[in-house]
C-alpha cells in the first residue's frame, strides 16, 4: 500500500529519526542499526535496519549510561520484553552483568535475542543451575522468573529499570519488586 509506506516512511520513522537526529548532532545512523535476529519489523534507512523503538531507546541508553562504569556494571531490567532497550544500553559497556526478570515466555525471546547479538558473552539461562550471588560474577546476561529477585543481595545492581510492567501488574506485585529495587539497586 503506497499511502501506508509514505505515512510509515515520512510520519512514524521519519519523525522519530528527526528526533533522534535533534539529540545526536553529527552521529552516524549505525548509533541505531539494531541486528535483525528474530522476526523483527522495521525499516532500512540508508541501509541500517532500525525498528520504532530504535529511536528512543537509543536516546535513553545514552542518558542512563552517563551514571554507569562503562567498565563494570551491574545492570537489572525488570519486563525487559525481546531485549531491544538492553541491546542499545550493553553494546556500549566495556563489561557488564545484565539480569532480565521477566514471565518465562518473554525470557525465551530475550535470551535468544540477546544471546545472537552478543554471541562472546556468557549467559546464565534459570533452570540450568540454581542461581546464587556468584552468579553475577560468573554471567555476562542472566535470565530469571520474577520471584527470582528475592535473592538478588543487597547495594549489588549499579542500576535497574523498568519502563512498563510495574504499571499493568497488581499494585502489591508492584509493591514488591519497588522494595527488592531499593534494596539492590543504586538507581532506578
Amino acid at each position: 500500500n503506497l499511502l501506508l509506506k509514505n505515512f510509515l516512511k515520512s510520519e512514524i520513522f521519519g519523525g522519530q529519526l528527526e528526533l533522534w537526529r535533534f539529540f545526536n548532532k553529527d552521529k552516524s545512523l549505525t548509533d541505531i542499526e539494531i541486528p535483525k535476529h528474530g522476526n523483527q519489523i522495521g525499516a532500512l534507512i540508508d541501509g541500517k535496519f532500525v525498528v520504532i523503538g530504535s529511536f528512543l531507546n537509543d536516546i535513553y541508553a545514552k542518558i542512563l549510561l552517563k551514571n554507569l562504569d562503562k567498565n563494570n556494571s551491574t545492570i537489572l531490567e525488570l519486563g525487559g520484553g525481546y531485549g531491544k532497550f538492553a541491546y542499545y544500553i550493553i553494546k556500549r559497556l566495556k563489561k557488564f552483568t545484565y539480569i532480565d526478570f521477566d514471565i518465562p515466555e518473554t525470557l525465551s525471546l530475550a535470551s535468544y535475542y540477546l544471546s545472537k547479538c552478543f554471541p562472546e558473552k556468557r549467559n546464565f539461562f534459570y533452570g540450568e543451575e540454581n542461581f546464587n550471588s556468584s552468579t553475577l560474577n560468573n554471567y555476562d546476561l542472566i535470565f530469571l522468573p520474577p520471584w527470582e529477585i528475592e535473592n538478588i543481595e543487597a547495594d549489588s545492581i549499579d542500576l535497574s529499570i523498568n519502563k512498563n510492567s510495574l504499571g499493568e501488574i497488581e499494585a502489591d506485585a508492584a509493591k514488591n519488586y519497588i522494595n527488592h529495587i531499593h534494596r539492590t539497586s543504586k538507581y532506578f
